[in-house]
């Protein structure tokens, strides 16, 4: 065999095996991913699911419930930042207040 041949010989059959790997892998994937929402499809209806609700619809609420509580927790951090800030700045002013009386 000449070498362009059997550099052509082995390139082919680099890409079959690369096809052969790339399909197994999406197989693979497609594979958990409709597993992942069958299995999360049955917790919502068993535990989450109210009468005369789809199971879309349940997870649209618990969705949106999610977000509601996300924001409260990021407002509630906000505001005890905001509190830390003036405690940390009154806490200065005392300081300073100490210092000064005591001549430093």
């Amino acid at each position: 065999m000449t070498d362009k041949k059997i550099e052509k010989a082995v390139v082919s059959t680099h890409k079959k095996i690369e096809k052969t790997v790339v399909d197994g892998y999406k197989t693979i994937e497609e594979g958990a991913v409709d597993g992942f929402k069958k299995v999360s499809d049955k917790f919502v209806e068993k535990l989450f699911k109210k009468e005369d609700e789809s199971v879309s619809d349940a997870k649209e609420r618990l969705k949106k419930q999610q977000e509601e509580v996300q924001k409260q927790q990021e407002e509630r951090a906000e505001t005890m930042a905001q509190k830390n800030q003036t405690i940390l700045d009154e806490t200065n002013k005392k300081i300073a207040a100490a210092k000064k009386y005591n001549g430093q």
